[in-house]
């Protein structure tokens, strides 16, 4: 299972475009490695003999998190988010889940 940040969501285009936010105490997320890749670039970067069984998206709908804390909204949010994952419209999730095959030769 190979999860990765998805260059083609809403995630990727905020962080591109809003000031770097907190993620400790003296450091910021442009003192943070992270990299972006879409499904395509993923697939072209497997070896050979590795196939893709099954592609998901993790928040497909989900810009704000806490979204998932309100007490009547949380719920139905992630059944929304659940059927969403595997909808052809995980390719703009914030995370994309490649499940792989390693075959025989690989």
């Amino acid at each position: 299972v190979l999860e990765l940040y998805n260059k083609r969501s809403a995630r990727y285009w905020i962080r591109k475009l809003r000031s770097p936010g907190t993620v400790g105490q003296d450091t910021d997320e442009k003192d943070v490695f992270t990299r972006f890749y879409d499904e395509d670039e993923l697939r072209d970067m497997l070896p050979s003999g590795v196939t893709v069984e099954r592609v998901e998206g993790l928040r497909v709908a989900t810009v704000l998190p806490q979204v998932f804390r309100l007490p009547a909204v949380g719920p139905a949010w992630a059944g929304l988010e659940d059927l969403l994952s595997r909808s052809p419209l995980r390719r703009y999730a914030g995370f994309l889940v490649l499940v792989l095959r390693k075959g025989s030769g690989a």
